[in-house]
């Protein structure tokens, strides 16, 4: 996301994020210090960029969106994800601005968004030819963008999704691939999480172009998490995560990126699934006295069934006039399943070992 979104941290307002890597042991007490109190009383704010991350191939991460969206205030980039093919599961915050009453007081939002390009399969965000796919969406844009009518951009970012229905599907290739949505199981406390994006390497540094990717971060529980941000009097509820993790986490930057975990737990999958979008964070990144940087995240638990409600609602087939034509499987797909060995461990949308082998 911009830098100019990421700084407005006064007031109340809120802040995106991206991502902060150091190998030390995680031994700190989950405790704002008296310090980290005054120094993040603005507010917290949406997320911009992955710090001390890696760079990463889009083939890794093939659901990986990188989004320019021209707003009426600016223009950002934002994270998403794919979901099937002609879907991008992001971050409400992204698309909209507070709206106020003639007195000036905060009341609710609008969408503000006049443009967006949508690309996938990118590795270079200054190279975004072929293989990349991108599409653009200039007209209608509220019949393409469903924020979550509960969203709350005032004050704690409380429901912060958004999904973007494409004007036509991607075509499947090993650097577009859909993510699957986790269910409880995967986003139980305790297990570690990937978070990737485009942006900032470091808190205060110029953008860098290339994908970046994070992992090791460990969830928390739920009252663990209220503990750390109610003395900074920021509302975690029950439709967020968080990771607080030493020297390590999202940063003012890739809000809306996909936050995965692996099989059994661990960020170093796959498969993968996705259990959280990136939400926000603290203006400063990173308490400058302890050194722990906290992440806030959508939980996806809560809103699988908004999402494929969505989803299943625009993409309703006609009903049928006579017995279904069976589609037949894409050879270029297949001999790809079968070449990578990957068909049994790819949890994408599609059943790719019954498609390709009938």
């Amino acid at each position: 996301s911009s830098s100019t979104d990421m700084a407005r941290s006064g007031g109340g307002s809120l802040v995106g994020l991206r991502v902060v890597v150091v190998l030390v042991a995680f031994t700190l007490t989950l405790k704002p210090t008296a310090e980290s109190l005054n120094q993040f009383m603005e507010g917290p704010v949406p997320i911009e960029f992955i710090i001390g991350g890696n760079p990463t191939s889009p083939t890794a991460l093939p659901w990986q969106a990188f989004i320019q969206i021209k707003r009426t205030n600016g223009d950002w980039n934002c994270g998403g994800s794919l979901l099937k093919m002609k879907w991008i599961l992001s971050a409400a915050h992204c698309f909209v601005q507070t709206k106020s009453t003639p007195a000036g007081v905060p009341n609710g939002y609008e969408i503000t968004t006049t443009r967006m390009f949508i690309h996938v399969g990118v590795q270079d965000t200054n190279k975004l030819g072929s293989p990349v796919q991108s599409q653009v969406i200039t007209e209608n844009i509220g019949s393409h963008l469903r924020i979550h009518s509960q969203f709350n951009r005032n004050a704690d970012l409380n429901n912060d999704i958004a999904l973007i229905e494409l004007a036509k599907e991607f075509i499947l290739h090993p650097n577009v691939i859909p993510i699957t949505l986790g269910t409880g199981s995967d986003a139980e406390p305790g297990k570690y999480l990937r978070a990737s994006g485009f942006g900032r390497t470091v808190p205060s540094g110029t953008p860098t172009n290339i994908l970046q990717s994070v992992s090791g971060l460990r969830l928390f529980n739920s009252s663990e998490c209220e503990e750390y941000f109610q003395p900074l009097r920021y509302t975690f509820t029950d439709s967020m995560l968080c990771t607080i993790n030493y020297k390590k986490g999202a940063c003012q930057g890739d809000s809306g990126g996909a936050v995965i975990t692996g099989e059994k737990g661990k960020s170093d999958g796959p498969p993968w699934v996705q259990i959280g979008i990136v939400s926000w964070g603290l203006p400063t990144c990173e308490d400058s006295n302890t050194g722990l940087v906290p992440l806030v995240v959508v939980n996806i638990q809560k809103f699988r069934q908004y999402i494929y409600e969505i989803i299943d609602v625009a993409e309703a087939p006609p009903l049928p006039s006579g017995p279904p034509t069976p589609t037949p499987p894409d050879p270029h797909w297949c001999s790809f399943v079968d070449a990578s060995t990957k068909c049994s461990t790819l949890r994408v949308a599609l059943e790719c070992q019954q498609l390709c082998t009938g």
